[in-house]
């Protein structure tokens, strides 16, 4: 019975063990996510605008230029990425991915 007792509390100390290393492993992966996102340096970000392609100041909600191409006149996987909105992190990006969207 004195074994049975001692096996018992080895497995939750084992149990115990492993269950706060696997918390503070998904502390320390969340905290590595938010530093890269938070260190991601973006300027610009193109996306939708009432139906147009426009270029946004990053994280600002009124747009800097908006263009006369309809997000629905491209191609879905176009459309599907302007919606969602494209993280732009210098002018040259920028003017690639202006150059793509208006020929």
């Amino acid at each position: 019975m004195k074994k049975h007792v001692i096996l018992i509390t080895i497995i939750i100390i084992l149990c115990t063990i492993s269950v706060l290393y696997n918390i503070f492993k998904i502390k320390q992966t969340s905290a590595a996510t938010k530093e890269i996102t938070e260190n991601a340096n973006y300027e610009y970000t193109v996306k939708d605008y009432k139906g147009r392609i426009a270029i946004f100041k990053y994280g600002k909600e009124l747009p800097l230029e908006i263009f006369d191409i309809y997000t629905e006149s491209l191609p879905k996987i176009d459309s599907t990425r302007i919606k969602e909105g494209i993280n732009i992190a210098d002018e040259n990006e920028l003017q690639k991915i202006i150059e793509e969207y208006t020929g």
